[in-house]
């Protein structure tokens, strides 16, 4: 997954925090990790293409997780069942990478 944060600093210079979540198994990454580590590089917008390698990794802690999710809100809109949809979404997808069909392939995580 990739993502992009533009914002301006206390000078009111451009930055994009520029990042790529890898939601898949890595030696001993369990799914929290994936899901909560993101590689990142800060760059100027005029250099986000220089910015491809990351030179830095923010990290989210359990609590700051569950703040965040409580701000999640459906756009265009107020059906809860949009975030069910992506809650289902998100936990099918981290599945998917973490557990195999095949037994011996399997780890514990």
């Amino acid at each position: 997954m990739d993502y992009v944060l533009p914002f301006d600093d206390d000078t009111g210079q451009q930055w994009w925090l520029q990042g790529t979540k890898h939601i898949e198994r890595r030696g001993l990454r369990g799914p929290w990790r994936a899901t909560t580590e993101l590689d990142v590089a800060l760059t100027q917008p005029q250099e986000r293409y220089d910015g491809l390698l990351p030179t830095g990794r923010a990290t989210i802690a359990f609590p700051d997780a569950l703040r965040l999710a409580t701000t999640l809100r459906p756009v265009g809109t107020r059906s809860p069942a949009v975030l069910a949809r992506f809650a289902a979404f998100f936990t099918a997808e981290v599945a998917k990478a973490f557990i195999s069909p095949n037994p011996s392939c399997r780890r514990s995580v």
